[in-house]
């Protein structure tokens, strides 16, 4: 069984010294020629292509002429006045809600006012009841306390 083994391996021995004579028999030959193995495979690849252009119209575009041109311009001021026409309309609409807006606020105002007026009203009733309550009972007015 030991023999198996050592001819195994006295045979890969030889392989890899075969291999590596030959590798460095290949060397030698590239050496000799002066070419390294990647220059070789380079100067046998094929050129490189020229870079494609994009495929496009063999002619340029007629330029406009005049009626077109003119159509193109009266078209331009149209839409000029017509943006102007809605802007004009959307300020006045935006316009008549901050004035409903204005008089809905004075409206409310007004009213707090008066609900205001009828509060003081109230309190300076109710601080007359109170002094005569007081006084009723002989105890000593309390100092109004004013409200603004």
């Amino acid at each position: 069984m030991m023999m198996k083994h050592d001819t195994r391996a006295a045979r890969i021995l030889s392989e890899a010294r075969q291999t590596v004579e030959r590798l460095r028999a290949e060397e030698t030959l590239f050496t000799v020629n002066n070419v390294e193995p990647v220059e070789d495979w380079r100067m046998r690849r094929p050129a490189e292509e020229p870079p494609r252009r994009e495929r496009g119209l063999d002619t340029a575009p007629a330029p406009p002429d005049a009626s077109v041109r003119a159509l193109l311009a009266e078209e331009r001021e149209f839409n000029v006045h017509l943006m102007a026409e809605v802007m004009a309309e959307t300020l006045a609409k935006a316009a008549d809600e901050v004035a409903q807006v204005r008089r809905e606020l004075e409206r409310q105002d007004a009213r707090h006012a008066v609900e205001l007026a009828e509060c003081r009203v109230a309190t300076a009733e109710l601080r007359a009841e109170l002094a005569q309550s007081q006084a009723a009972r002989g105890l000593a007015a309390l100092a109004p306390k004013t409200i603004n």
